[in-house]
């Protein structure tokens, strides 16, 4: 009897069934992971977001441990209203990194505060803001008016202190009389460059200031809805809006970054509004809000809105 040939077919076709069922079933597994991605979470609130400090720079006005009690008293104003523990901290490596960063956001607002400006959001402070800022940017243009001058004159004096050198040296003899001259003459081109140098100290320390004064101009004007011209900075570009915080995702995990703050109540209200942000909330309407996309209310304690928006989030009714 002839043996037939044993049939591969079956055996196949389950292979291929299950190349595709695993395949599938993946697909299915990455789209879930990308769906709940940009979505809240199916049970927000129920486990603490543990969090550490990052970076901290001493040139703020507060101490770490001054801005680790700030950020504890933000985190209470949200978990004392649900009465739940949102937040954790912990030493190291938490989901939530918060960090203080300073730059030139900190460094207008310090400037400021030398210059005496107490600013509010109100339409007199932005009236005060304008006239500071004309009248410092006219003090730059005739600084530097005067800069041009005497870089120009300098540099006639310079060159002309290099050709009497030249003559001097190719003449025979030493006539004490041209070495006396040359001498005064060097002496001279030292005193301009220290008046110079002072002058450029000087000028720097008036671009901060209009620089300050505009970013501030700006701000207020966005705070108050105004329609008005944008002020332009000197020598540098300092971005289009003043952040005092951020928060969003980065390579090693969630951070909140603070940039800027007027006092330890305004830099209270700004972690507030970021670790709202890393709860999962949006801006609210209300202008006194600590979820308002401006940080610009005085009261201490959350408004019904920010309220209503977290119990929403955390589904409590």
């Amino acid at each position: 009897m002839r043996n037939q040939p044993v049939s591969t077919s079956s055996t196949e076709d389950k292979s291929t069934l299950n190349s595709v069922f695993w395949g599938l079933l993946l697909a299915l597994l990455v789209g879930v992971l990308i769906f709940y991605s940009q979505f809240p979470p199916l049970f927000p609130c129920k486990a603490p977001i543990r969090y550490s400090i990052g970076s901290f720079d001493d040139r703020f006005s507060v101490s770490e441990a001054q801005f680790m009690a700030a950020v504890t008293e933000a985190e209470s104003l949200w978990e004392e209203t649900v009465d739940l523990e949102l937040f954790e901290a912990v030493p190291d490596n938490g989901d939530l990194s918060i960090n203080l960063i300073y730059d030139y956001r900190q460094a207008g607002t310090q400037r400021l505060e030398e210059l005496g400006l107490n600013i509010q959001d109100s339409h007199e402070s932005y009236e005060l803001l304008k006239s500071e800022y004309d009248g410092s940017y006219e003090t730059y243009l005739s600084q530097k008016t005067q800069l041009d001058a005497l870089l120009k004159a300098h540099e006639a004096n310079s060159a002309t202190y290099t050709l009497d050198l030249e003559r001097t040296n190719s003449s025979s003899g030493n006539n004490p009389r041209l070495v006396s001259k040359l001498d005064q003459a060097r002496e001279a081109l030292n005193e301009e460059a220290a008046d110079i140098n002072a002058l450029v100290t000087t000028i720097n320390s008036t671009a901060d200031t209009v620089n300050a004064l505009a970013a501030a101009l700006n701000d207020l004007a966005e705070r108050l809805n105004l329609t008005a011209e944008r002020y332009n900075t000197i020598g540098n570009t300092l971005g289009d809006e003043f952040v005092e915080g951020t928060f969003g995702a980065s390579a090693n995990g969630d951070e909140i970054n603070i940039y800027q703050f007027e006092n330890y109540d305004k830099l209270v209200r700004v972690l507030a509004h970021e670790l709202g942000h890393a709860l999962g909330l949006e801006h609210v309407d209300d202008p006194e809000a600590v979820m308002y996309r401006l940080n610009e209310g005085e009261n201490a304690n959350l408004t019904t809105a920010d309220v209503l928006a977290l119990k929403d989030l955390c589904r409590i009714n």
